[in-house]
Order: C-alpha cells, then structure tokens, then sequence
C-alpha cells in the first residue's frame, strides 16, 4: 500500500481498489445481504474501471505514469477472477482471455521504466528458490504432466491438420513452460499463458474446438494448484466446469488427466471413452512413438 500512496492514485487506479476491496469483502463476508451488497459495488467500481482504463488507448505511457498504469492492469487481473460466477458461460471465459492479452497490450511497452521503479520486484527475475523457500504451486516436476502433454500432441499430430497442429503442439510447449516454472518472472506466471498464446491458438478456442478446449482444461489445473490466492478462488473450477460443457463428453480421454489433477474424475463416466469421437482407448498415445520425437 505503501508503494500505491507514493505513486499517487490516478482516476482509473481509485476504482480498482475499490473493486478488488468489495470483490474481498464479499469473498469473506458470512451475511448473505451483505455479500451481495459488496459484490454489486465491486461490480460497478470495476465496470469503471475497465471503461477509464480504455481511455489509456489513447493517452501516451510515460516513465511518469507507467507505474500506476501497470498497479492498475493488476487489479484488472484480480477482478476478472474474482467477480461472481453465478452460471457457466464460454463466453466470459472468452472475454477474460481477450481482456488479459489487451491490458498486456497496454502494459507490455513500458516494462523497462516499470522494471526501474517501485514494482520492479514484481517483475524482475527472483532469485533461485530453496527447497524450503520455494512458492507452492510455482514449480511442479515435469513428471506431473509430461507424460499427459507428450500423449496429447502425439494425438493432435494423427487427428489435426498440419497447421492445427503446429498451433496446438506450440500452445502446449508454452504452457508446459509455465508449469516448470520457466515462464519469465513467477509472480506473473499465471497470466503469462494466456498472454502469451497465439492468434491461431485463440482463434481455435472462440471456434469451440474441441482440441483446443482440451488444452485449455489443463491450464485450468495450473490455476487450481495455485489456488491459495483468494481472488482465484472457484476461477479454475469455473473454467474447467465451462469446458465440461461445451465439450459434453467429447475427447473424454483426454479429459481424464485433468479431471484427476483437480479432483473431479469420479463425478461421472465421459461418454467418449467408447471412443465414438476417434479418443483412443484406455491404452492412449505414446508421445514419442508417432511424431518420432517430443516437442517437450
């Protein structure tokens, strides 16, 4: 708080504090009145925000202003995870997707006065971690997912066309990046992902694919192990329970992995798994044996 009054509290900075304040109060509050009384206001104070935030578009970022710029693109991050979630909709998944990559937009060219100023400590490298010092959820053993990612490319490779492929096997060399821990700067790490996928990749999921949305369910795990943050609380299992959906069964194989890793696998039976979407069976894909070698 100490480095936000130093920076002084532009116009659009005051409404995202406010609305990330409301989003928290209403995350603790154990009145129901109460809670919906503090998430309507959070509502609206970050409705504002995003409204005073476009106006940035057209303002020119300065070594001046760049610092409250980047505080407020972060409560932008924290508020579009933590507003309610009263239904399962793909397209507020959508749409928070396409909100991180254009505040990322915005925020990206001024990272070398912002790595000069108070939030440098957010945005340099930190120093090697120790065993006992080591941020839970930042580093996972590849051993957790390579099997799953290795498998699924290969299966991308037989089922995609050319360049499908290559959009998808490049979507899940990144995101395994982030769950190694490799993604620049480990505090943005989470929202890393989604910034850093491509137009192709992004394009597959506003299309509904399948093969993209699958993908999609295994960064959702990513959040989930990281979910000791309050404002990411139920914002992977919304994500993953919209994918759920829209997928009704489809690729059901290859929903297992993720399915498992959140705690979800014995809910219900994923109709795919007889193989009526061409999942392979109970056996799978073996990564390395089709496309000869791993992209990981």
């Amino acid at each position: 708080m100490k480095v936000i009054t130093n920076i002084g509290l532009p116009y659009y900075y005051t409404d995202s504090i406010l609305a990330v304040s409301g989003f928290h109060l209403a995350r603790y509050s154990e009145s129901p009145p109460q809670k919906r009384l503090y998430s309507e206001a959070a509502i609206a104070h970050y409705n504002t925000t995003i409204q005073l935030f476009r106006k940035i578009l057209v303002e020119d970022i300065t070594p001046t202003n760049c610092h409250a710029i980047f505080a407020c693109s972060g409560m932008i991050f924290v508020g579009s995870c933590a507003q309610p979630r009263p239904e399962l909709d793909y397209s507020r998944v959508l749409e928070w997707f396409t909100l991180l990559r254009g505040v990322s937009t915005i925020v990206n060219p001024s990272m070398e006065w912002v790595s000069v100023g108070p939030f440098a400590r957010m945005v340099n490298p930190e120093p090697v971690k120790t065993k006992t010092n080591l941020d839970p959820g930042v580093e996972m053993q590849a051993e957790y997912f390579d099997s799953h990612f290795e498998a699924l490319s290969s299966y991308f490779y037989q089922t995609s066309t050319a360049a499908d492929y290559e959009v998808l096997k490049e979507t899940l060399v990144l995101l395994r990046h982030t769950f190694v821990g490799q993604a620049p700067h480990e505090v943005r790490s989470l929202f890393w992902w989604p910034v850093m996928i491509s137009t192709e990749y992004l394009a597959l999921l506003v299309a509904g694919r399948p093969e993209a949305m699958v993908v999609l369910a295994c960064y959702c795990v990513l959040l989930f192990k990281r979910e000791y943050r309050w404002w990411l609380d139920g914002w992977p299992e919304f994500m993953f329970g919209v994918v759920r959906r829209e997928l009704n069964g489809r690729l059901g194989i290859w929903m297992r992995w993720p399915m498992e890793k959140m705690g979800v696998l014995g809910e219900r039976r994923e109709r795919s798994e007889s193989s009526v979407d061409g999942s392979p069976g109970e056996g799978g894909y073996v990564g390395s044996e089709v496309s000869g070698t791993s992209p990981f």
